[in-house]
């Protein structure tokens, strides 16, 4: 570029940026080669964005839109752009051509910007017959009143939802119509503070349909002011939330059902968000525990409340995503004040919308400790009472059994016909005597664990939630954890801690499979499954023992040991075996076929 050329552009430049008027500078394909400063402002773009550009670029999407009669052209004399952020505006053009040293066919093209001066009469009752289409063709309720709530304008849908005509509305004060005293004294205290101080106001409301049922109905009612901006009237925009409201106070009540079951357990009960280690709900348990208040502890994380290490948290939670619980195990926690509390933790694994979130159970080492102690020290007076350890095993089996049906009184019957069954099941696979004798001590206290289980589900009518049916399931690892510091013969408390798992791995609570079960494990669940199903429940009548056969027999194989199964139908069937319900009164509740479902 020659020195003088050079100055020249410069000074056209700056000579363009000086003009009140949007310029472009475009050649014969209409692309942008140069804008002043006006032209920049006016469509939001810098000076290098425009010379990327061509004149028909700014026009204004779906332009024929805003144009009578006049043909599409970004030449046209008026018509339509719009500025980087996409706001059109009306604009007049003129194009003249430039002589220029180094470039000829350039045009200088004039712009300016005469929104305002086209917004003619005609087009504002246009826009008047656009809005009201709009405002009579919607479904929502739409209203408008003046500040002493006099109607002024009420549209279709308001009318038709009121069962009233426009005439009966028109003229009448807003609060007139309401049929009891209550709604109507809010309407007037509530407009008559908006009208004090204008503002958008949502609220919900109950109102008499035409249908003259009740309905919930929400309003958003906004000020509109007039040029001098005086309060001119109300519009009030509303819409039938009915059912919605009435999901939501059904939500509310089940949240408060739910609330009263977690702070009835005597465990502490804490909801983990699992990404995060945040605490998202607790019970009045666990605030005993941990002696903050509940707003306290929905301010804290997993790692603030424990002294286990993060590496130690990290793993657990891997392994939680993997297995979906983590066994029973004894932490230390801190309180408020700093003091380590011991306690036992076991752990499931939920989604709750979508999200991971951790069921962790804590209890109070102490109260179990209390418990072992007076189950060791009744064993121990047992065996100096008798000279015959058979006998001592025994006589602790019936302690604990008795334990058992202090907690629940249909444990007791259930445990006995149990032990009955299974008996005769150990007899017709001609099992040795010793272990015949273990799988009765091991029926009679099988359901153990349900001391530790809250009584009101024990006995509850009807169906529990996900919630409570994952805390009964719970008693199958406190019958383990109550039985495996004793010293019991025969591996008992692993006997008892597999009487829920089944073949194909699809039982509780470890989901072992059939070659990891003890096979008195495989009669015990067997016997539990057809005593339970025969026997009443609080919750249903007793569905027969030909029912709980058929059940077996479904499950042969796959659920339940063949050979198992197979003996068990044969007593029934061929040696017609009964049970024996001599001081039995009650059956207890049968963890196996209490579902979610009758």
């Amino acid at each position: 570029m020659q020195p003088d050329s050079y100055c020249n552009e410069i000074f056209c430049k700056q000579l363009l940026d000086e003009l009140d008027d949007a310029i472009l500078i475009i050649n014969q394909e209409d692309a942008i080669v140069e804008s002043n400063k006006t032209a920049c402002a006016l469509y939001g773009y810098s000076n290098q964005e425009l010379r990327k550009m061509h004149l028909k670029d700014l026009l204004a999407p779906n332009v024929s839109l805003f144009l009578s009669s006049s043909p599409l052209s970004c030449k046209n004399p008026t018509t339509w752009h719009c500025n980087k952020d996409g706001i059109p505006f009306f604009v007049e053009l003129l194009e003249r051509p430039l002589q220029s040293i180094n470039q000829s066919n350039l045009s200088l093209v004039r712009i300016r910007n005469i929104s305002l001066a086209h917004l003619s009469e005609q087009q504002r009752q246009r826009d008047y017959q656009i809005y009201k289409a709009v405002v009579e063709g919607s479904p929502l309720l739409i209203v408008r009143l003046l500040p002493d709530t006099t109607i002024t304008f009420a549209n279709m849908a308001f009318c038709n939802y009121f069962g009233h005509t426009r005439k009966d509305i028109i003229g009448k004060k807003v609060y007139e119509f309401p049929p009891d005293q209550e709604t109507r004294d809010f309407l007037i205290a509530h407009f008559g503070e908006l009208a004090k101080k204008p503002r958008t106001i949502t609220h919900d409301n109950v109102v008499v349909a035409c249908s003259g049922q009740p309905r919930w109905v929400q309003f958003t009612d906004s000020p509109i002011f007039d040029s001098s901006g005086d309060l001119h009237e109300i519009q009030s925009i509303g819409i039938d939330i009915h059912e919605q409201k009435l999901a939501e106070i059904k939500v509310q009540q089940n949240e408060a059902k739910y609330r009263a079951i977690m702070d009835q357990s005597n465990e502490g009960i804490v909801l983990l968000d699992v990404p995060t280690g945040k605490i998202i709900e607790v019970n009045r348990k666990a605030c005993e525990l941990f002696n903050y208040t509940s707003e306290e502890m929905l301010l804290r994380f997993d790692r603030e409340l424990t002294t286990e290490s993060r590496e130690t948290i990290q793993q657990e939670e891997a392994e939680l995503y993997q297995n979906s619980s983590l066994p029973l195990k004894s932490i230390h926690i801190i309180t408020k004040e700093g003091r380590l509390i011991e306690v036992e933790r076991l752990v499931k694994l939920l989604k709750i919308d979508d999200k991971a979130v951790a069921l962790i159970s804590l209890r109070d080492v102490s109260e179990r400790k209390k418990i072992n102690a007076l189950l060791q020290k009744q064993a121990a007076d047992l065996k100096h009472k008798v000279d015959q350890l058979q006998k001592a095993w025994s006589q602790t089996v019936d302690v604990l059994a008795a334990a058992s049906e202090a907690k629940d009184p249909y444990t007791s019957g259930h445990q006995k016909r149990v032990a009955q069954l299974a008996v005769a099941i150990g007899h017709e696979l001609a099992l040795p005597d010793e272990q015949i004798t273990a799988l009765r001590m091991a029926a009679l206290i099988h359901d153990i664990g349900k001391i530790t289980v809250p009584a009101e589900l024990l006995s509850k009518p009807g169906v529990l939630s996900l919630l409570e049916y994952q805390l009964v399931q719970t008693h199958v690892t406190s019958s383990y954890n109550l039985l495996r510091t004793l010293d019991l013969p025969w591996n008992i408390a692993d006997v008892i801690h597999q009487h829920h798992e089944r073949l194909d791995g699809s039982g509780y609570p470890n989901q072992l499979q059939e070659k990891q079960l003890y096979f008195k494990s495989k009669i015990l669940a067997v016997a539990d499954v057809v005593e339970a199903m025969s026997s009443h429940r609080p919750y249903r009548p007793a569905r027969g023992v030909e029912s709980a056969l058929a059940e077996i027999a479904t499950g042969k194989g796959t659920l339940f040991d063949s050979d198992v199964v197979d003996a068990c139908i044969k007593l029934f069937q061929d040696k017609k075996f009964t049970f024996d319900d001599a001081d039995l009164e009650v059956a207890t509740w049968s963890m196996t076929n209490r579902a979610f479902k009758t």
